[in-house]
This record gives C-alpha cells, structure tokens and sequence, in this order.
C-alpha cells in the first residue's frame, strides 16, 4: 500500500501488517482522501471531497430510513 501515506501516518513498515492505533488510522484515512480526491477510498463513482458532508444532515436528521431515502431521491 501507499508507502508514502504511511509515514505520513507514522505507520512503521514492520506493524501495518498488524495492528494500528486509531490516531495512526485516522491519520492514514486523512492522506488517502488528500490523495485520491475521492470520499468512497475507489469503492464507488469518484465522490470529490466535501460531498458526505454536504449530504450528512439529510441522512442524519431523517426519523427513519424510508424518509432519509426519499429525501436522497
């Protein structure tokens, strides 16, 4: 994986394979974002940064799942 987003997370060479700490994820999570351009990480349609947030407080404030994706629609 990205050798250089990891030190950019301080993940040694010898411990990705293991284990790591949530600041180490959290810190790897932000490069790969930074890096890519893309909050789905390649999984999906290239979503540019930003777009979760800007449809966060529908999903969040929606009393259950059917009206959260009416108001997706």
């Amino acid at each position: 994986m990205f050798p250089v987003l990891k030190r950019q997370a301080t993940i040694r060479q010898d411990e990705a394979a293991s284990t790591m700490t949530l600041n180490q994820l959290s810190d790897l999570t932000r490069s790969v974002l930074a890096e890519t351009d893309d909050e789905l990480f390649g999984v999906g349609p290239n979503l540019p940064l930003g777009s979760f947030r800007s449809v966060a407080p529908r999903i969040f404030s929606a009393p259950d799942l059917r009206t959260m994706l009416i108001w997706m629609d």
